[in-house]
Parts: C-alpha cells; sequence; structure tokens
C-alpha cells in the first residue's frame, strides 16, 4: 500500500509539471532527480529519477524500501520491473494510478500564486494547483523556480517532493521500452 501511495503522489508530481497548465509554461519533456520526505518528522521516504517524455510518456526509478523499482507509464499501462531479479509486470486493467495521472490533464486545472520563498538558493514561487478528481477539488502546494518556471518542490498531504538536477529536453526514448532479457511474471510477493 505505502508503494501504491508513493506512486499515486509521484504521478501527480508529474503531471503537474508535464501538464498543460496554460498559467505557466511548464517543462513536458525533461529529467529530475527526486527525494520524498514527510513532513512530519522530515525522514526521508524514498528517492529516486524521473524521466518525462510526455504527460503520458514517463519513467520512474526508485529506491524505497532498499530495493530498486522502476515503472514505465504508457498506453495506458504500467510496467513494473524489477531490475535485482529481471522481471516485470504490466497492469493494464485500468490502473488507478494512470486515473488519477490522466486527469489532472483537464483544462480546468487553477494555478494561485501564494508567494515567494527561497528553496535551496533559488528564488522560488509558491502556488495552489487545484485540480479536479472523483467529482471533487484537490489541491496541491507547488514551488517553481521564479526564473525558469522549472518545478523545485511538491507537498501533497504530509508528504514533501524535493527535485533537484531538473533538466529539461527529450530522454532517451529507449528508457520507455521493457528490456528484452527481462522476464514477464504475473505476481509478486516479498
Amino acid at each position: 500500500m505505502k508503494k501504491i501511495i508513493s506512486n499515486l503522489l509521484l504521478l501527480s508530481l508529474i503531471s503537474l509539471f508535464s501538464s498543460q497548465a496554460k498559467a505557466l509554461d511548464l517543462p513536458k519533456a525533461f529529467t529530475t532527480d527526486f527525494a520524498v520526505t514527510l513532513a512530519t518528522d522530515g525522514s526521508q521516504r524514498e528517492s529516486g529519477r524521473v524521466f518525462s517524455a510526455n504527460p503520458e510518456l514517463i519513467r520512474t526509478e526508485l529506491k524505497t524500501e532498499g530495493k530498486d523499482q522502476i515503472n514505465i507509464y504508457r498506453d495506458h499501462k504500467r510496467y513494473v520491473l524489477y531490475p535485482d531479479r529481471k522481471w516485470y509486470r504490466v497492469f493494464s486493467d485500468g490502473h488507478p494510478l494512470i486515473n488519477e495521472f490522466s486527469v489532472i490533464y483537464q483544462t480546468d486545472t487553477r494555478w494561485e500564486k501564494i508567494g515567494d520563498k527561497e528553496i535551496s538558493g533559488k528564488s522560488a514561487i509558491k502556488w495552489n494547483v487545484t485540480y479536479h478528481v472523483n467529482n471533487q477539488d484537490k489541491t496541491v502546494k507547488v514551488w517553481t523556480d521564479a526564473n525558469n518556471n522549472n518545478p523545485l518542490r511538491i507537498k501533497v498531504d504530509n508528504k514533501i517532493v524535493n527535485l533537484t538536477n531538473f533538466k529539461e529536453g527529450d530522454p532517451d526514448p529507449s528508457l520507455f521500452e521493457v528490456p528484452r532479457n527481462y522476464t514477464e511474471i504475473q505476481d509478486y510477493q516479498e
């Protein structure tokens, strides 16, 4: 369950910064490192890297609970890769993360500037970003670089995602393919 919540948080982050967001000129194709911490005690939960070619073609590489995991989101499917075993699973049943991810692209996403702050030595703009999902409005806090609108931080509920080494541009297309030497599995329990 923790991995599903973390993946949901990460997809919300990605989709916010890959989305149409007409209020800002945010990049759609990028690579960035991230670290997820709890707002309550500052403890780090997971870290990794995100590769976004467009809002519907995403790769996340995470380290959570000491294990490496890769998620590839494409064609409304989620491919979960386990590099240590060279296995992968496919979730093709309209996985809820993909549905959550998709709704943020609605044209009624609202960005409201609520302040300024310095983050990691950079001047940042703080936003309330509201989107509609499951018949209700959801709001997250987002900080973007005041000079170029690149995302620096997002806060969802009690989790904070800090972004570093943000680079605009298309990632290598091979990152969105399952390696040929991986074997598909149906179920995986630790």
